[in-house]
């Protein structure tokens, strides 16, 4: 039977936390990258005869 360091599982806790933060920041810069591709796409459909009548 294997025992483990209390130092051993604390380290395996901070990688396991530091993976799921990494994961979070990825999702979370997506989903911001995609919401400003998004606005910029309405933006230029929703304004696009302004844009036209005044060049």
């Amino acid at each position: 039977m294997d025992f483990y360091t209390l130092t051993y599982l604390q380290e395996q806790n901070n990688v396991a936390q530091f993976v799921q933060y990494g994961i979070v920041v990825i999702i979370f810069l997506v989903l911001i990258v995609a919401t400003i591709l998004y606005i910029k796409d309405k933006f230029q459909t929703k304004y696009r005869d302004l844009s036209i009548s005044w060049h």
